[in-house]
């Protein structure tokens, strides 16, 4: 039974308690760890009161500990913590493995690709994982963990994780940016955004069978000149700044 300790009360970090307290998992999370009293306690609850702390020097010994915090808080929330012959991981896709090397003999990174929300429960059978160690040690028991948990497991250096998190800006973040946009476009109609859904499912669907390149349709990829300048001029502030740069690389990309 692998033993647990998660750093951290974030979105990842939560979804990751609920999903490695799934029952008849060989997984035991035997710790919680959150610098807010209030909010690591209401944490614990949630994961049906799981044991927690706030305190750096009651951290309980365990195999792994999964670090989940946001990235620049990293070294802030592990120093003066002490981790023994356990193992520590970060879970963060734009931050070196090295970044841990000060503060455990044996580290790496379990960085599961998906976005996550409080919201919503994930099904971490449908994610693959990017993982990396520094050693054998850890390698034997981080394979096996994410295989626990995730569908697909891949083993990527931080250069190439660092360029995945990338794309990874680009195929959620700034797409759900641009829903958002679209959003407050419908409301500005008196429309519901959920007639926009079955457009965004195919859209979704069509790039599991052909490439997004050949997926593209609409005004700019037809180099429609008249539409798009007419669309243009019925935008304001930083939604038609929006549109004229996604249709310029569009419209480029196609020359």
């Amino acid at each position: 039974m692998l033993r647990i300790v998660i750093i951290g009360t974030g979105r990842v970090a939560t979804q990751l308690a609920l999903a490695i307290t799934v029952k008849d998992r060989p997984l035991r999370l035997v710790q919680l760890f959150g610098r807010d009293e209030a909010h690591t306690r209401e944490f614990s609850e949630l994961c049906g009161n799981i044991p927690y702390t706030t305190d750096k020097n009651q951290l309980q010994p365990a195999d792994l500990y999964l670090c989940s915090v946001k990235d620049d808080a990293i070294s802030d929330v592990l120093q003066g913590m002490h981790f023994g012959s356990g193992m520590l991981v970060h879970t963060a896709g734009s931050v070196p493995m090295e970044l841990l090397s000060g503060f455990a003999c044996h580290y790496g990174v379990f960085y599961p690709l998906q976005t996550f929300s409080r919201e919503k429960v994930v099904d971490f059978s449908k994610i693959t994982a990017y993982i990396e160690a520094n050693d054998n040690y850890l390698d034997l028991i981080l394979k096996p963990f994410a295989n626990e948990l995730c569908g697909q497991v891949r083993q990527v250096n931080s250069a190439t994780r660092a360029q995945l998190h990338l794309a990874a800006v680009f195929a959620c973040n700034f797409t759900n940016h641009l829903y958002t946009r679209a959003d407050e476009l419908m409301q500005q109609a008196g429309l519901p955004f959920d007639d926009l859904l079955p457009l965004i499912d195919e859209t979704v669907e069509k790039i599991h069978h052909i490439s997004p390149a050949l997926a593209q349709t609409g005004p700019a990829r037809r180099k429609d000149r008249a539409v798009c300048d007419r669309q243009r001029a019925a935008l304001k502030g930083q939604t038609a700044a929006i549109y004229e740069l996604m249709s310029q690389c569009i419209w480029q990309y196609y020359d």
